[in-house]
């Protein structure tokens, strides 16, 4: 009785071993599975924050041209006034070196 009862306590260990090394394979797979699903999660963000920067970039970018061409169109449409003015306000002579040299810079 004693030899049975010695066979089954070492059944029942190794059946418990075996049981917690399945256990543990489940968990550890499932761990690598969790871990691959939160780098693919994480390589999303960062190209969502990629896009979202760049997105927000070239707005501005686009902004600061926008102003700056509206700068440019202002500054020449008061040059061109100017120089209308300078015109219709001027003899017409030759002698007058500014003027020339005002429609030097066209």
């Amino acid at each position: 009785m004693l030899k049975n009862l010695k066979d089954y306590t070492i059944t029942a260990l190794l059946s418990t071993v075996d049981h917690l090394g399945s256990i543990s394979h489940k968990i550890d797979d499932l761990l690598d599975e969790k871990i691959d699903e939160v780098s693919r999660l994480d390589f999303r963000v960062s190209c969502i924050e990629q896009y979202s920067m760049d997105t927000q970039n070239s707005a501005a970018m686009r902004l600061r041209g926008e102003r700056n061409n509206q700068k440019e169109m202002d500054r020449s449409s008061n040059k061109s006034r100017s120089f209308l003015k300078l015109l219709l306000t001027r003899r017409r002579s030759r002698e007058n070196e500014s003027l020339y040299s005002y429609l030097n810079e066209y």
